[in-house]
């Protein structure tokens, strides 16, 4: 005969199991909808996985992740306070402090009141800087932290924060590195408004911001917006060699974005030749991306070099 202890334990055992089974379910689905890029659907199943079981961990932070992914605001206030109670279980969680971090950025990026807005980033700034310390070497927190002090303004700070985590020379540097491009980016933009035109502070500032983009760029070459922000920088900078070549990269890193081509032409825009003979070797390079061939076509068409743009339009009906 069974002690009634035995048998009771048992039972808890059983039902334990079967709860965790019945979780494994949404959770599987929610994180292969995730990695699929599916991060609406991931959303409702990490949210019925953490209503199933709200002390869920990978629940929780699953909702963290999808939720910011799928710019679901509605989703948001449900991450953060589940979260929040692992937090307290365990204020030296690393995964935990960085969703909550990143969760705080959604959410004040949400806000029109400057005070909650300032609120919720220096929530994210106490987040990012509690992961630090757990982990020196971790590029989300260093990368959320720098967000956080870009979104408010301290492009310094920003700057600051990702060169402390470059001095300890970590092997990822590519989105640290495009981070601290974008905030001195930023400051030269503001420069160049305070000063009314590209003077020699401008240039050199641009000179910095192409100085983080190109290492970004090198340590991740197949990044669109470091090679887009990379042209833009040394457009500034009077570079047109980087610019060009900077977009022409941005093409090939994502062929369904038209900005490289307006650079292009904008960067050449005094130069006739220089900008047709961009174009047409493009349009050799690329022969069925529709805006490279369009670009081309309009160019051959105001030089009332009417045959070829009736080529490359008729090339562009093909592929279009």
């Amino acid at each position: 005969m069974r002690h009634p202890i035995h048998v009771a334990v048992l039972a808890i055992a059983l039902i334990a199991v079967a709860g965790t089974s019945a979780l494994a379910g949404p959770l599987d689905a929610a994180q292969k909808a995730f990695d699929a890029g599916e991060f609406d659907k991931a959303a409702d199943l990490f949210e019925k996985a953490l209503k199933a079981s709200p002390g869920d961990r990978d629940a929780a932070l699953g909702l963290a992740h999808a939720s910011v992914k799928a710019a679901r605001q509605n989703l948001y206030y449900d991450a953060l306070d589940a979260l929040a109670e692992h937090e307290k279980k365990n204020p030296k969680d690393l995964a935990i402090r960085v969703a909550m971090g990143d969760i705080s950025v959604a959410i004040a990026n949400t806000k029109t009141d400057p005070q909650a807005l300032k609120g919720y980033f220096a929530d994210a700034q106490t987040h990012f800087e509690a992961a630090i310390e757990i982990d020196p070497k971790c590029e989300a927190a260093t990368v959320g932290l720098a967000k956080s002090l870009y979104f408010t303004g301290d492009f310094p700070g920003a700057v600051r924060a990702v060169d402390t985590y470059l001095a300890k020379s970590p092997e990822d540097q590519a989105n640290a590195l495009f981070w601290k491009g974008q905030a001195l980016y930023l400051d030269m933009m503001d420069a160049y408004r305070a000063a009314g035109s590209l003077t020699e502070e401008v240039q050199a500032k641009a000179r910095q911001a192409m100085g983080a983009y190109s290492g970004s760029a090198a340590a991740d070459p197949s990044s669109y917006d470091t090679w887009i922000q990379l042209a833009y920088a040394a457009a500034y900078a009077y570079d047109e060699t980087t610019a060009e070549d900077a977009y022409r990269k941005a093409i090939g890193a994502d062929p369904t974005k038209d900005a490289p081509l307006k650079g292009i032409a904008s960067l050449y825009a005094n130069e006739k030749e220089a900008k047709t003979g961009v174009l047409e070797e493009l349009a050799r390079e690329h022969p069925e991306n529709e805006h490279v061939l369009l670009y081309a076509a309009f160019d051959k068409y105001e030089h009332e070099q009417f045959d070829d743009a009736k080529a490359l339009f008729a090339q562009l009906a093909k592929v279009a």
